[in-house]
This record gives C-alpha cells, structure tokens and sequence, in this order.
C-alpha cells in the first residue's frame, strides 16, 4: 500500500474545508432558553397543547449550554443474562429481553415521578440527565436527586420482579454519576428529537459505570460538591457507602422541601409498582412474564 507523504498545506485546506461545511450555530446559556421554555410550555398548557420536555426538538441550528448531573445505570453480568451453560440459546435470548423490558419498565416509571429526563437505553444500560436550572453550578441537591433515582429505580426493580416476572431476575445494578457542563443539540430523528449532550461529563459517567462490581461510581467533581475526599483514579474502585448513599438520596434542601416531595422513599417505590401491577391488571400494558422454559 502506498503511503502518502504527509503535507501542512493539505492538512490546512482540508481542515478549513470542513470548518466551512459546518453551519452557524445560534449558542444560548441554558437560563435564556429556560425562560424562554418555561412561557412556550405555559402557554402550550394553557390551550391543552402537549408539552415536551426541556431541550427536546432544538432547532438543528441551536445550541444550549447547561450544566448537567449525568446518571448511568448498567444491568452487572448483562452479557451472561444472554447464555444457558456459556452458549446463546433462543431461551436466554427470550430471558435476557424479558429482563430488560422490566429493567426499561422501571427506569421510565421512577424517571416519570422525577425531574430527571431519559436520554436513552443501549442493551443493558440505561443514561439519564438533571438539568440544573438554578444557576451557579450543579447543587447538591440536584446530585441527591440523581442518587435518589438510582435507589429508587434498584428497589422498583426489586419490586416488579416479584409481582410481575415471579423472582426470575435477581439483577444488581452499577451507577456512574458525574457532573459538569454539557452543550445540547438536537440528535433525534423523525417524531423522536431527543437531545444529544456534548462533553466529559456523559462520557465519564459512562466509563464509571462500566465494570462488574455493583454499586454506585462518582466522579472527583460529584464528591467536591458533596463535600468528600477526593479519590483521583480510584474513582472506579470506590463507591460510595451505604450511610453516604442515605445521608445525600435523602436530601433536604435549606427551604425545607424534600426530595420530589417524598419523605418516605420505600413507599414512594412501593406506589410505583402499584400502579404497574394495577395497569397489568386492568390491560393498560401487557407486563406480565411468565419464567422462559429452557430449551
């Protein structure tokens, strides 16, 4: 194969070529689009329009700048939910969707109850965002909002496991959380135009996630806020203790108001479900699942 030699001068024409492709972008700060946003939905509600969640369907010449708590959560052993004996068998295939329509079931009816919003699902991994709206950095409250979710969503879990899919998934989940400001742009297609956030935030919440230890990951900025040692690459290797997960997932904020209005989070899981079982009950959705007879 002939190599060719490599030249500045080409290397420069084509980098200006692709800056010239690129579109001007109308870049806003996240609290002139929230404004902006927050009279649009107003309005919308008040002629019984739908409303959309904050930064969905962007103009594709749009950009917002906000700052984010960035919320991964991983099915731990996804790969062996999909074998029988170390083999892919139609059976484990069968299991292993069963297992994530209860797993997206879940994430969706505690990310519904929260102010958080669902980016997406990739195979066994689901990543969600909370947009802080109040200025000045991402709170610690926010972040106790995104440690709630997490522990809500495990015990939700747990709970329509047992009501829906009788015990058959005894999963353990790995959270990654970290936080930092993020651009957003429209990366949706067709009817779905979900945003798309730019930066090291998401991907570092991402890598935090990924391992088989369960637990939940933060990164050195997320312990800054919370006030905790910093840890530097032991980050992945440390998860935050069961007394640090209760003291911050039930976060009372200095105006006394209490996380999504709950005081008592086993209950808050337990209506969650209710409703679930309730909606299976009734045919609202088909969520029933009888164990997979191996073949």
């Amino acid at each position: 194969m002939k190599i060719m030699p490599w030249k500045h001068s080409v290397a420069r024409d084509r980098i200006q070529k692709l800056l010239d492709e690129v579109p001007e972008m109308d870049v806003q700060r996240f609290d002139q689009y929230w404004s902006r946003y927050q009279i649009d939905k107003a309005l919308q509600t008040a002629m019984k329009q739908p409303t959309k969640p904050p930064l969905f369907s962007l103009p594709r010449d749009k950009a917002v700048v906000v700052d984010t708590v960035q919320i991964y959560i991983s099915i731990v052993g996804y790969d062996e939910m999909r074998l029988d004996d170390g083999r892919e068998t139609e059976a484990s295939h069968a299991r292993a969707l069963k297992g994530l329509h209860l797993y997206y079931g879940a994430a969706d009816r505690v990310i519904e109850e929260t102010n958080a919003q669902r980016v997406d699902f990739h195979s066994g991994r689901m990543h969600a965002v909370f947009l802080e709206t109040g200025g000045g950095g991402v709170s610690r409250e926010t972040i106790g909002q995104a440690i709630a979710l997490a522990e809500d969503f495990k015990r939700v879990v747990k709970l329509a496991n047992d009501r829906l899919a009788n015990g058959e998934f005894g999963t353990e989940f790995r959270v990654g959380i970290d936080v930092g400001t993020c651009v957003a742009i429209n990366n949706g297609t067709g009817s779905e135009q979900e945003p798309m956030f730019l930066g090291s935030a998401a991907n570092h919440a991402a890598k935090l996630a990924e391992g088989d230890t369960p637990g939940v990951y933060v990164s050195d900025r997320v312990r800054a806020v919370l006030g905790y040692q910093e840890v530097g690459l032991l980050e992945k290797y440390l998860e935050l203790n069961s007394s640090q997960i209760s003291a911050n997932s039930a976060y009372t904020s200095d105006d006394g108001s209490v996380l999504f209005g709950v005081t008592n989070r086993q209950a808050f899981s337990d209506r969650i479900v209710d409703t679930w079982s309730a909606d299976v009950r009734k045919g609202v959705v088909n969520d029933r699942m009888p164990p997979v007879e191996a073949v």
